[in-house]
């Protein structure tokens, strides 16, 4: 429960569509299943200008218990009424109308931002690449993912997190940026994919591939004084005490099981199971806690880089609030809001639900993000014992 999200936010509302711009912005019809086909790059969402109006969706006032970061996380991928009913309700997650609307102009004009701000010059269509919308999603439900499995002592959860973050191949965008990344993970996966390609490693199982790969940053770290590098990679960060853990967690991992796969949307395929009691009789749990903590840590702080203090003129009166440039950040500056010592993130205990769902630290009695997972679990369960019985 999120009771204070403590800054305001709006966002342009109205209809969203997702076109197909190959075919000339061909609309993509509602409650379609988006098919990754060979024109699936070239989808977007776009904004229904005439229907757009600049709403509050975050405020320093009204009290809520709504998390529009959860939902964001529950969204379907695969269904475009799913991702177009988010859109119509919050707006675009990034939005270039959204960066014009900084100007203080309105005030001459004696009228309120949100009156003001149709007429923000935008000289071209309000879109995202559906792509980069999906990928969004799928990062956000992977640090929901983390912060459940650090929170509940899930330890599958937080290596599956780990990996997503570490050897996703696709092109992901939580770590743009005009210059160079600081981050460990960015690192490392980055060079991961760059010394497969280097090295023609493609065609290999991808255990071997990380095989390959964490033997050149062991040899890197033992031999970095006098190390001859045949590319040019940058792998210093192997010397941080961060990646040299999440070496030792790969090594450890693959004495008990391979990883066979990791798909587009993070599922991690194991070529045995993989369950807590395995993890804690062979690995080293404190260390896999600490590069879980670490990540949550500098994730976080990377996301909230661009946001900072602002004054705003708000009903004739100057306040004080934080600026906030797009629907994407304002979900995490909610997730760090939500960071209390007193709740903690749980993952919905229905297994064909991506929904999380806050509680108070103490409480292990609610297991289900909605009443809709809790009567369905037990309509499921039920039927379970009834075949029993037979």
């Amino acid at each position: 429960m999120i009771v204070n999200k403590g800054f305001s936010f709006s966002n342009f509302i109205g209809k969203y569509k997702i076109v197909d711009t190959y075919r000339n912005d061909t609309e993509i019809s509602s409650s379609n299943k988006l098919s990754k086909d060979d024109r699936y790059q070239f989808y977007t969402i776009d904004t229904v200008f005439e229907d757009c109006k600049l709403t509050e969706i975050y405020s320093l006032i009204l009290y809520s218990e709504n998390s529009i970061a959860l939902e964001f996380a529950a969204i379907d991928i695969e269904n475009s009424d799913s991702i177009l009913t988010f859109c119509n309700k919050y707006g675009l997650v990034c939005s270039d109308r959204m960066l014009n609307n900084t100007t203080t102009d309105y005030i001459f004009f004696n009228t309120t931002k949100e009156k003001f701000a149709p007429i923000v010059p935008c000289n071209e269509r309000d879109s995202i690449s559906l792509h980069i919308f999906n990928s969004y999603v799928i990062e956000m439900r992977h640090i929901l993912k983390l912060i459940a499995g650090i929170n509940e002592l899930n330890y599958v959860s937080i290596i599956e997190a780990l990996l997503f973050f570490s050897l996703h191949t696709a092109n992901l965008h939580f770590f743009i940026s005009d210059c160079p990344s600081f981050f460990d993970y960015d690192n490392f996966r980055s060079h991961f994919n760059g010394f497969i390609r280097a090295n023609a490693l493609e065609e290999l199982l991808l255990q071997d591939q990380i095989d390959s790969y964490i033997n050149e940053l062991e040899n890197y770290i033992l031999f970095h004084e006098d190390y001859t590098r045949e590319f040019d990679f940058e792998y210093d960060f192997s010397l941080h005490c961060e990646t040299q853990a999440l070496i030792t967690m790969f090594q450890n991992l693959s004495k008990i099981t391979n990883i066979t796969e990791i798909t587009e949307e993070g599922n991690i395929t194991f070529n045995s199971p993989l369950t807590n009691d395995i993890i804690m009789n062979n690995l080293d749990t404190n260390n896999i806690l600490l590069l879980a903590n670490s990540f949550v840590i500098n994730y976080l702080n990377t996301q909230l880089r661009d946001i900072f203090p602002e004054i705003k003129y708000q009903n004739g009166e100057i306040i004080g609030d934080w600026q906030v440039r797009d629907l994407l950040s304002a979900m995490y500056l909610e997730i760090f809001l939500s960071l209390s010592p007193d709740n903690k993130l749980k993952k919905c205990a229905n297994p064909s639900c991506n929904g999380y769902f806050e509680v108070g630290k103490t409480d292990t009695r609610k297991i289900y993000c909605s009443q809709r997972c809790a009567s369905l679990m037990a309509k499921r369960k039920q039927r379970e014992r009834e075949k029993l019985r037979k």
